[in-house]
């Protein structure tokens, strides 16, 4: 143990002696310290050196005192030299006791070290040379002249503290901030340092200075001016024009420029006359000056430019399009058709034109665009130059119909019968693309009526042609119509069953059996017999009146199938045959025209009289009825038996008569036709042609004009004529020079090759083998001739060519007044209202103004066309005669013709006059028309200073007090008086037969004169007015003219009693006074009816064929919410009419209109509302009384067959009455029926039936 402690203490010692003498010790070294240095054995004492690094930036020197601080561990006495080592001698260098940089990178110093006592020993020095940071400070840079480059070139950047040469040290990459010409343009670029300057500097921004500049210079141009040839006149404007589209100048890299030449002036005047602006010579050359201004800023001009002249004559150009060939119609088709110049003005812009862009259309490069087929000329227009004159060429396109080889229709949903023909719609396709019915084709069916397979053929048309087919099913239908019949019969006679209307049309093809039971089956004698549809059964001579039998008829029909009807025949009290003689029903024959039913004159009675008469009408021999209580009618020829049936109170019997039809000759004619181009005719662009309607042996045109036309001279007059290009066919051959033409069918003219012809407003023209033009002379105002065709002098085979011309509405003058035209929305409706300013003659307090005929007719015909294209709900002629003068009373006169003319289209007329303004409803001016027979009618007015005001028609010495069925609206300034309430302001109006005062009423006093023209008893009448506070106008609806006093006191009325409100008055534009208030306010209450809103009923607007039917549900109390399909392709389900329409379509009221649609929103006339009515009470199993003795309107030929026996029947009930207009009863039967009328008879209807 002692031993070893020993020695451990003894090493210790050892080794703190050797610290204090600073001798060296071997230590392990730290990882990243500097290697020891090499130590040289010459027996002295070795040194432990090492050394630290040394980091300095280019440009930097090394000291010694630096270098000897980086080496540790030499002792104080030492000397040290330095030397660059070996392999760093290209980034360090040592001299004169420095060490300098050459470069950045690493590099090595060795420090060889001496010291007395010590080995001589070496240590390595780390050295890190950084590079120098340096920036950008200026750049210069070169002007340049216009290159189309943004390049810019930099000559000298200047950095801080640094000289550096371009190339040798550094690169520069820069940019101007655009190609284009101009001063200090701004210069941005890229400094890049490159070779030894690299190594050595590192660019703080590598980006030029902000606000480095230089200038951009315009370029020249080249001139490459070809020797100009010009025509002898021409200017030097023109030449310079010329000069400016076709020399070539040419910039940077052949850059075409443009530009302007302008200052020519001829150098060489060698037989050359100048005179001012235009020069004139003798053929020969000719040398001129002049300026050439580049368009493009980036070049300059150049001037004293030398441009060789010859003047000359021009050659021809040579051109040809690319092709002429006919196309077929394709949706959207397109055709390159350029026009190729091979000689002549090759580079020129040609202009292309299409005469009827109907056809195709044409754009700047010749491409032709396909709109549909027909004929039209397409032109090039091919400008001239200094060599060649300007040239025109065309042809004809031909656009033939695609033949419909592949057209698609779509499958056909299964049918059912319904007694009428079915006409699916069909979805036919060429492609993608959707065709049109109409337009595109046109579908006949066959075999579409009854079950069984059924074909719709489509023949195509306009761009297309050909035919093709689709077959679609029709399956039965259910029969759900009363099989139950109930028929009075009488003893001894035979009773006629006749064979319900729909049940016959389902054509009948078998009758299984016809029995006879019940309690009193023997009063018919054996079985009852048939005759076709038919059947006859014989009553017993003893059968006693109120015995009943049954007779039960099972049948088979093709469209319902098997039915079994059960007639209940109930003996009535007897009653006398009528023979023949007493019958008047006499036979017909007629010729076919394929579009017009024919029938027989109704039955009635000769020489006998009765009461509660009833007709019914059969059909033998052919197994289709028409409704049992109207004549059946028939298109198509044939030979039809109809048994007219009559039972009365006291007569019954039958007669037969019979319907021939003869078969029509057809024409053998057919006729197209084609606006004339616009090359042909100037008004062209302003009017549009469009067929209307066609079929055998006639053609309706309408040409609708869309601007005002201008006149052109044709036939050597002047005016607004419109051409049309007709192409007959004969038997289908194209056929025009031979035809003969007439406007009267009396007088004919043949058609002559390249003859004229002069026909009334026709003038015909370039008759050729096919065609020939005719031109239509409108005066730019609404009208319609015919023109026939034949193909002999005798009109045989005639065609009709009917032309109807709507010309366009504007703004229209004339001498008798300015007039303008306006549309806007009053209480929902569009109303159109045309106003005529005119100034009147005031004399004495007294305003007069006439108006002519023709200022009232130019009006009316802007205020038809304002509402055509407004689509107006109403219209209304205002005649402004107000003036500044101070007036007492105004007389207006107008001629009674023009009244007629503005109510015929459902016009009203406004007078705006100093006394307040008074607005007639049509019906008011129809009934003045009717009560005046002078050529001239006065619309007087007068205020008195007593707030009376007297409101007069006078037609000579007489005057026009009642307006029947018509209205006024009338509006007066009142100003309210101390003391008087808004609430309590009256209006009366009053009559009394002559100018006397009126004494009190009730303790109050009338405020002055009565001044009533009207020989009437004395009434007075509260209009029920409405005031406005804020206008300062009251204003009041009347049926009747006179005087009117405004007051705030209470007056008695007519007998005596004080006038007071009606419990129930729905609407503020019905007063209790007017005719229809009543029934109105009756329906009101019931929630049948509503008004337009805003408290209004509009009593004198028409009423729709849907708002008709939705008042007839209401009165028939139906509830309509299980109807949730539509028969009427027009009438869809989300229309809000639709369960009303199915409702009367499933109860027979409505069958609806040609072609099977139901036209919802079509004014309903007077005879379809009768219509409507009669076959609601028939299938409520119900009867209306006959009130009223049968009359005889004195327009009863204007009845339809179908309305005859509703109208009758309404009529005896008390439903409708006639009008009396000039002393004649009449009907009316195709007039629009107002809301007034309709509530009328939907509230007697009610009364009788609920």
């Amino acid at each position: 143990m002692k031993s070893s402690y020993t020695k451990r203490a003894l090493a210790f010692w050892l080794a703190v002696a050797m610290v204090a003498t600073s001798a060296p010790m071997a230590f392990a070294r730290e990882r990243d310290s500097v290697p020891s240095a090499s130590t040289t054995q010459n027996g002295d004492q070795a040194m432990s050196l090492s050394a630290t690094q040394i980091s300095v930036a280019y440009g930097e020197e090394i000291s010694d005192a630096k270098l000897k601080a980086a080496v540790i561990g030499a002792p104080g006495s030492a000397s040290i030299a330095y030397s660059v080592k070996q392999g760093s001698t290209e980034v360090l260098s040592y001299s004169d006791g420095k060490v300098t940089p050459l470069k950045a990178g690493s590099g090595t110093i060795t420090a060889t070290v001496t010291a007395s006592g010590y080995t001589t020993t070496t240590v390595d020095i780390p050295v890190n040379v950084e590079k120098k940071k340096i920036s950008v400070s200026a750049a210069t840079v070169e002007d340049k002249v216009y290159d189309k480059k943004t390049d810019a070139t930099v000559t000298q950047v200047t950095f801080d503290g640094v000289s550096l040469s371009k190339d040798a040290d550094y690169t520069v990459s820069a940019q101007f901030e655009d190609a284009n010409v101009g001063i200090d343009k701004a210069v941005t670029g890229t400094v890049s340092l490159t070779g030894d300057a690299a190594n050595k500097y590192e660019l703080t921004s590598a980006t030029l200075p902000t606000g480095t500049k230089a200038n951009i210079t315009a370029a020249s141009v080249t001139l490459e001016v070809p020797k100009q040839t010009v025509k002898q006149g021409t200017t030097l404007n023109t030449l310079a024009k010329n000069l400016s589209d076709n020399v070539k100048a040419k910039g940077v890299d052949g850059e075409a420029v443009a530009g302007t030449f302008s200052g020519l002036e001829v150098s060489k005047r060698d037989e050359f006359r100048v005179t001012g602006q235009n020069f004139e010579s003798d053929k020969g050359v000719y040398t001129l000056t002049g300026t050439f201004t580049p368009s493009n800023s980036n070049y300059i001009a150049k001037s004293d430019v030398e441009i060789v002249c010859d003047v000359t004559g021009l050659d021809k150009q040579e051109a040809a399009f690319e092709t002429t060939d006919s196309q077929v119609y394709e949706k959207d088709k397109t055709v390159e058709n350029p026009v190729t110049v091979t000689k002549g003005n090759t580079s020129a812009v040609i202009s292309y034109d299409s005469s009827d862009k109907s056809v195709a259309t044409i754009d700047n490069q010749g491409k032709i665009t396909i709109l549909k087929a027909g004929k039209t000329a397409i032109s090039a227009a091919i400008p001239g130059n200094a060599d060649y004159e300007a040239a025109n060429i065309s042809y004809e396109l031909v656009v033939n119909p695609k033949p419909m080889t592949e057209a698609t229709i779509t499958s056909i949903a299964e049918q059912v019968y319904t007694g009428k023909e079915l006409t699916p719609d069909l979805t036919v396709t060429d492609g993608s693309i959707s065709l049109v019915k109409g337009t595109d084709y046109d579908v006949a069916y066959t075999n579409n009526v009854f079950p069984g397979t059924a074909t719709a053929t489509v023949t195509f048309k306009g761009n297309y042609t050909g035919t093709a087919k689709k077959t679609f099913e029709i399956q039965k239908a259910t029969y759900n119509k009363p099989t139950g019949i109930s028929q009075s019969v009488v003893a001894g006679q035979n009773a006629v069953l006749t064979i319900p209307v729909d049940l016959a049309n389902a054509e009948i093809t078998n009758y299984s059996s016809i029995t006879v039971d019940g309690t009193d089956a023997s009063i018919v004698d054996g079985t009852p017999t048939r005759d076709k549809n038919v059947i006859t059964a014989k009553i017993k001579s003893g059968a006693t009146n109120g015995q009943t039998a049954n007779v039960k008829i099972m049948l088979t029909t093709k469209g319902y199938g098997d039915v079994t009807l059960t007639y209940t025949l109930t003996v009535a009290d007897s009653k006398q045959q009528l023979t023949s003689s007493q019958i008047n029903f006499a036979s017909k024959t007629v010729t076919a025209d394929g579009k017009t039913y024919f029938k027989l004159d109704n039955a009635s009675l000769n020489g006998v009289t009765d009461t509660n008469g009833k007709w019914t009408y059969a059909v033998k021999g052919v197994s289709t009825l028409s409704e049992q209580s109207e004549m059946p009618s028939f298109k198509d020829a044939g030979v039809y038996t109809i048994v007219a049936s009559y039972q009365g109170d006291k007569y019954v019997g039958s007669k037969e008569a019979t319907l021939t039809i003869k078969p029509a000759v057809k024409s053998t004619i057919t006729v197209s036709a084609s606006q004339l181009g616009s090359s042909y005719d100037d008004n062209h662009k302003y009017w549009d042609l469009d067929k209307r309607g066609s079929g055998d042996g006639y053609l309706n045109l309408r040409a609708d004009a869309d601007d005002y036309l201008v006149n052109q001279r044709i036939n050597g007059r002047s005016s607004e004529w419109i051409g049309m290009t007709i192409s007959p066919e004969v038997s289908g051959t194209a056929k025009a020079s031979g035809l003969w033409v007439s406007t009267n069918q009396s007088t004919w003219y043949e058609l002559k090759k390249n003859d004229t012809l002069s026909l009334s407003d026709f003038y015909i023209r370039d008759i050729g083998d096919k065609t020939f033009d005719l031109w239509y002379d409108t005066d730019d105002r609404d009208c319609h001739d015919s023109l026939y065709l034949a193909t002999d002098s005798k009109g045989s085979n005639k065609f009709e060519i009917y032309v109807d011309f709507n010309s366009y509405s504007g703004s229209s003058s004339s001498s008798s007044g300015s007039s303008s035209s306006d549309t806007s929305k009053v209480n929902g409706d569009r109303v159109s209202t045309t106003t005529v300013d005119k100034t009147p003659s005031v004399k004495n307090g007294s305003a007069t103004v006439t108006f002519s005929s023709s200022a009232l007719s130019d009006a009316l015909d802007a205020n038809k066309k304002e509402a055509k294209r407004e689509d107006a709900d109403k219209t209304y002629i205002e005649l402004d005669v107000k003036t500044s003068k101070s007036v007492d009373d105004t007389t207006i006169t107008v001629p009674r013709s023009s009244l007629d003319k503005i109510a015929d289209e459902d016009t009203g007329l406004k007078l705006t006059t100093n006394q307040g303004t008074v607005t007639f409803d049509y019906r008011a001016l129809a009934e003045i028309y009717d009560a005046c027979d002078k050529t001239n009618i006065e619309f007087y007015l007068e205020e008195d200073d007593d707030d009376q005001y007297v409101l007069l028609i006078k037609d000579g010495s007489s005057d026009v007090i009642d307006l029947g069925r018509g209205s006024v609206e009338v509006t007066f300034d009142y100003k309210l008086k101390s003391g008087e309430k808004s609430s309590d302001v009256k209006v009366y109006r009053i009559g009394n037969g002559d100018k006397t005062w009126l004494s009190t009423y009730g303790g109050s006093t009338v405020y002055g004169a009565a001044d009533v023209y009207a020989a009437a008893p004395t009434y007075v009448t509260d209009m029920k007015a409405d005031y406005s506070s804020s206008k300062k106008k009251v204003t009041f609806t009347t049926d009747a003219l006179g005087t009117f006093l405004i007051t705030t006191d209470t007056l008695k009325t007519g007998s005596g009693s004080t006038t007071t409100t009606p419990t129930y008055n729905a609407f503020v534009d019905v007063p209790s006074s007017r005719w229809s208030a009543t029934y109105i306010n009756k329906l009101a209450s019931l929630g049948i009816i509503n008004g337009t809103g805003g408290g209004y009923f509009e009593p004198t607007l028409y009423v729709t064929r849907e708002e008709f039917v939705k008042m007839l549900a209401g009165v028939a109390g139906a509830n309509v919410t299980g109807y949730t399909s539509s028969r009427f392709p027009d009438v869809s389900l989300s229309r809000w009419s639709a369960p009303y329409i199915a409702w009367a379509a499933d109860r027979g009221i409505t069958t609806g209109t040609d072609g099977g649609n139901f036209a919802p929103t079509m004014r309903i006339t007077r005879e379809e509302m009768a219509t409507m009515i009669y076959r609601y009470v028939q299938s409520s199993g119900k009867t209306l009384p006959a009130k009223n003795a049968p009359v005889i309107f004195a327009d009863a030929n204007l009845i339809s067959g179908w309305a005859q026996t509703p109208v009758s029947v309404m009529q005896q009930a008390g439903i409708i009455d006639g009008n009396v207009t000039n002393g004649r009863y009449t009907f009316d039967p195709k007039v629009s029926a107002s809301r007034e009328e309709c509530a009328k008879m939907l509230a007697v209807l009610y009364d009788l039936v609920r």
